[in-house]
């Protein structure tokens, strides 16, 4: 006997528009709500970032002390009075740069100054103080250049003691207090490049570097040796060689001249000789 089973039919369960409408609203309420709490957010954020400033400006990180290193031949005082900064300025108002260009316009016997901000309260300012390192002959007299490549004489009628006398190098328009950098030299990338070797290799008694010959480099050690250098690219090599050769094989009054031979490779001293 068959049994009657019954079908279960598929109800659609049809969303009430009235729930949807609820939901809708309820996503747009708290979404508005969202949009409220950031914008005061952000209105709260600038106000504490421009109390802020306002206040590092005028209450916080006033100038309360100098802190100057390095004076030279002048005073802190001096220095303190030409940057026109006073205790009370503001350290983050100031234009550093313009202040350490200002003090290397008024003091030309400074190769540098750096200008620090310490905080909260201090203004310190660093000098390295010009030291004459070398003398350029020209034909106007001897230009006498410091450790920075500045100017600090014109037109002196002798070499500074004691210092590397520079020969066959012109210098255009000398004037005191010029970086060599803002002038035109002749081979000043030779000279350059020669002075770095020779601090690099801790080259001594130096006493004159001829480039008036662009095919050699006349280095004079103790008024009494020259090193003849045909290559710039072989400058430290040669140097070296020379130097250990002075140290090693040369007596102490002996005079003369060392020279590369390129075809043997080799370096040589030929004494002079004395008639």
């Amino acid at each position: 006997m068959k049994k009657d089973v019954p079908i279960k039919r598929k109800v659609n369960h049809r969303p009430d528009p009235r729930e949807q409408a609820r939901a809708a609203s309820g996503v747009k309420r708290r979404k508005r709500r969202l949009r409220k709490y950031t914008i005061y957010y952000i209105l709260l954020l600038l106000i504490v970032l421009t109390a802020m400033i306002t206040l590092s400006m005028t209450v916080f990180f006033n100038i309360r002390a100098f802190d100057v290193q390095q004076t030279g031949e002048y005073t802190a005082e001096q220095l303190i009075a030409s940057t026109g900064v006073q205790k009370g300025d503001n350290l983050l108002r100031l234009d550093t740069k313009k202040i350490r260009q200002e003090l290397l316009k008024q003091y030309i016997n400074l190769d540098d100054v750096e200008v620090k901000r310490k905080l909260p309260d201090t203004l310190q300012i660093i000098c390295i103080p010009s030291e004459v390192k070398c003398s350029i002959q020209t034909d106007g007299g001897y230009l006498y250049i410091s450790n920075g490549n500045r100017i600090l004489e014109i037109n002196q009628p002798e070499p500074k003691a004691g210092t590397v006398v520079i020969k066959g190098c012109t210098v255009e328009q000398p004037e005191k207090g010029k970086y060599l950098s803002e002038l035109h030299v002749s081979d000043i990338d030779r000279l350059r490049k020669l002075q770095e070797i020779l601090g690099m290799i801790e080259f001594p008694d130096i006493t004159s570097i001829d480039i008036s010959n662009p095919l050699q480099t006349d280095i004079t050690y103790q008024n009494r040796i020259v090193i003849q250098i045909q290559s710039s690219d072989d400058m430290e090599y040669l140097l070296r060689a020379a130097k250990k050769i002075i140290q090693e094989d040369i007596g102490v009054s002996e005079t003369g001249r060392i020279f590369y031979v390129q075809s043997t490779q080799s370096i040589h001293f030929l004494p002079e000789t004395v008639e």
